[in-house]
């Protein structure tokens, strides 16, 4: 039978880098690859290869190996693996499973950094990335912003926080001075750390009933649903906490009392946290409707990837973001699942 990995359709590059050593061509010896990516990016890009080996095979990938994977000439995934393992079965053939991720791993150390005030996002985004440049060059990754953040925003002092709540807290700020114009994500493009904006990762692509989509599951919920939104801030002056409350009486009488409660920064006014509370309160006072199908695979779709959803039973015909995204590759396959908050 003829392998989707070694169909013209499919010219796949698979190739593992072990620290000081040669490259390895893993393509031949690859029997599935997955790739999934998300769109919070408190949650890194992962690839997983399954390779079958003789017993007599040589092949081996130490921890702290970088791979890379493309298909046609377009490079996916640049991560580092994390997690090799291997199994076997009798006398015969074993299974080597090799664990990815990539570089959005970074983002979890902790450290400390100032952002000045008039600093826009991506500003702040690509300050880090400079701070931090000697770790990240180590890595073979470099920062890029693909469509700048335009309001300026406050200064602050983050203070022994991971990079990652630093650049969630800095986009956050950019949402809620940009609403409702902008919205941002960070994508790891195979080794660059990019800063981009959602509108310009629509593709004209519809996912539906008869297209792409073979099998999907939808549903509806309230679990995440709340109709009062609540921050506090402790007051140091008087001894308790400060509280800031927006709320729906409709849908109270609808669906009960349901608030949600966060903390608010130290820097953040007043104002900027009612906006910030009624940013959550038009994000949360909805039923929940989670859509998760599965199809025919295309690498044009990652977590971020803006499409036309058009599933007639669901009564469902909009544009959404893919939320999170899994591309499986088989020898007889490719199957994509995809996950949309709708």
């Amino acid at each position: 039978m003829p392998s989707t990995l070694s169909h013209s359709k499919y010219r796949v590059n698979l190739t593992a880098y072990p620290y000081k050593g040669r490259p390895v061509n893993l393509t031949p010896s690859a029997e599935s690859i997955q790739w999934q990516t998300s769109r919070n990016m408190g949650f890194p890009g992962t690839l997983e290869v399954t390779l079958q080996k003789r017993k007599d095979s040589n092949i081996v990938i130490p921890p702290g190996s970088r791979i890379r994977f493309g298909v046609n000439g377009e490079e996916l995934f640049f991560g580092l693996i994390e997690e090799p393992e291997l199994n076997k079965e009798g006398i015969g053939l074993k299974t080597n499973t090799l664990r990815a991720v990539d570089h959005l791993k970074l983002l979890a150390g902790v450290e400390s950094a100032y952002r000045p005030v008039g600093f826009t996002g991506s500003d702040f985004f690509l300050h880090l990335g400079n701070k931090f440049a000697e770790r990240f060059a180590r890595a073979g990754v470099t920062f890029a912003v693909k469509e700048p953040a335009v309001a300026p925003l406050e200064d602050y002092y983050f203070l022994t926080q991971t990079l990652y709540s630093m650049i969630a807290d800095t986009m956050t700020s950019a949402h809620v001075a940009e609403a409702p114009d902008s919205l941002y994500m960070l994508r790891d493009n195979a080794g660059v750390i990019e800063w981009r904006e959602l509108k310009a990762l629509r593709r004209p692509i519809v996912l539906g009933d008869e297209s792409f989509i073979t099998s999907y599951n939808y549903k509806q919920s309230l679990s995440q649903t709340y109709n009062a939104i609540k921050a506090v801030r402790d007051n140091e002056e008087i001894g308790m906490r400060d509280a800031w409350i927006v709320e729906n009486s409709e849908t109270q009488g609808k669906w009960w009392f349901r608030q949600l409660t966060w903390e608010a920064s130290e820097h953040m006014t007043e104002s900027e946290i009612m906006e910030v509370n009624h940013l959550k309160l038009r994000a949360h006072n909805r039923v929940t409707r989670h859509l998760r199908g599965t199809g025919i695979g295309d690498f044009r779709i990652q977590a971020g990837t803006g499409v036309q959803l058009r599933l007639d039973r669901a009564n469902i015909d909009a544009g959404h973001w893919c939320e999170q995204v899994t591309h499986t590759l088989t020898a007889e396959r490719h199957e994509m699942d995809v996950e949309f908050y709708v």
